[in-house]
């Protein structure tokens, strides 16, 4: 059996065992949410609105195929550091142009193999354990 081969039957799987697929997708989630966590840049003044102590997870949808984690940021400037944004004079005047860091979308690219692979082994785990009883 080649990995496709085993992907396929792994989402079949995950038809029949959407309680098993719920709780690997939220500890997966979780894990995304912790690496963001470290990755996500520090201003090093304290404030309420602290960018990296912002993030949550939520899950989403009921059944096996429309199950989802939602990861987001509640900062209010989220958006602002992720993509840029313009320097403006206090009187409105175009001073230039800050760039984003991107550190999110850094931070998917670089660890949603790995994540997803031990999602993957986790459900097998879990689907194997029950089967054979």
């Amino acid at each position: 059996m080649d990995f496709e081969e085993f992907n396929s039957r792994l989402k079949e799987l995950c038809a029949e065992f959407p309680a098993e697929q719920e709780t690997v997708l939220k500890a997966g989630a979780s894990k995304m949410v912790r690496k963001i966590r470290e990755n996500t840049p520090d201003s090093g003044e304290e404030h309420k609105l602290k960018l990296k102590k912002s993030w949550c997870m939520e899950m989403a949808g009921f059944t096996g195929k429309s199950i989802r984690a939602e990861i987001r940021s509640v900062a209010p400037h989220f958006h602002l550091i992720e993509r840029g944004h313009v320097i403006k004079t206090p009187g409105g005047k175009i001073k230039g142009f800050k760039q984003g860091t991107f550190f999110m979308k850094k931070t998917v690219d670089k660890n949603q193999k790995e994540i997803t692979d031990e999602m993957v082994e986790k459900l097998y785990k879990k689907v194997k354990k029950k089967l054979d009883g």
